[in-house]
């Protein structure tokens, strides 16, 4: 009963009454600006009248055509299994429209993964090792890593993948990586493989204390045992698993 309470508030079932009231707050305060062109208002009655003037009107129907003709194109490209010539293959975003994708390539995010995707495609980085080294400076705690392996998914650029066999997940790379490992979930995962009695502490803990726990035992087990490293490519999979033995696994 009390891993059950754990998983629903892992899933986010607890914390809906918080999302509904944060959103209720954003609906609250939505007449203080209006983003369509960019101004703010000190009262709600400017506002008001801001949102019936015709400058304001074309404005917003131009916006409202562009975003049905993305989400058209956006279909089109999909079916034909295609990329549009504004896409982003750093970030893997579709832009559509090149004063979107002006603005995204300016955006911080873009430019972080950028300066991290040019050095590792210069050979400056090894790729694997500087997400290792990245890791290292959060300051959290990384169990399992031996269970993540790199994965090449034949991406344009050459750059690798990873999967967590852990997790059964198969689509990390260098930028999500590390929200994975020290996600809820993965550590749940790997204490109830490989430290059970530990698990049955986190869980004796309660559900308010859940996400502290888990990170207090997470760290207790990686200063014991020590972090482990990620699996290369040429590496191979061994590790056993109660439902089905030991599985051995290679990259294909």
């Amino acid at each position: 009963m009390a891993e059950e309470r754990v998983m629903a508030e892992e899933t986010g079932m607890g914390e809906e009454t918080e999302n509904s009231e944060t959103a209720n707050q954003n609906n609250d305060d939505n007449w203080r600006s209006c983003k369509v062109c960019d101004v703010s208002f000190e009262t709600k009655d400017e506002s008001v009248i801001h949102s019936g003037e015709t400058e304001h009107l074309e404005k917003k129907l131009v916006e409202e055509e562009k975003r049905s003709l993305k989400a058209v194109h956006l279909d089109m490209m999909a079916a034909w299994d295609r990329k549009s010539d504004f896409f982003c293959h750093i970030c893997e975003i579709d832009c559509a429209f090149e004063d979107e994708y002006a603005n995204h390539v300016k955006s911080a995010k873009h430019k972080k993964r950028e300066l991290t995707h040019s050095a590792v495609l210069k050979g400056d980085e090894n790729q694997t090792a500087t997400v290792e080294a990245k890791l290292a400076l959060i300051g959290e705690p990384m169990i399992g890593l031996e269970f993540i392996q790199e994965f090449d998914s034949k991406r344009y650029d050459g750059t690798l993948d990873y999967r967590c066999y852990l997790c059964s997940h198969e689509a990390l790379n260098i930028y999500n990586i590390s929200s994975h490992v020290i996600s809820p979930k993965h550590r749940k995962r790997y204490l109830q493989l490989k430290h059970h009695e530990i698990w049955k502490q986190v869980l004796a803990a309660g559900r308010k204390n859940f996400f502290v726990a888990n990170q207090k035992f997470a760290r207790e087990v990686e200063e014991k045992f020590g972090r482990q490293k990620i699996l290369r490519l040429e590496e191979e999979f061994s590790e056993k698993f109660p439902d089905t033995g030991t599985r051995n696994v290679t990259s294909a």
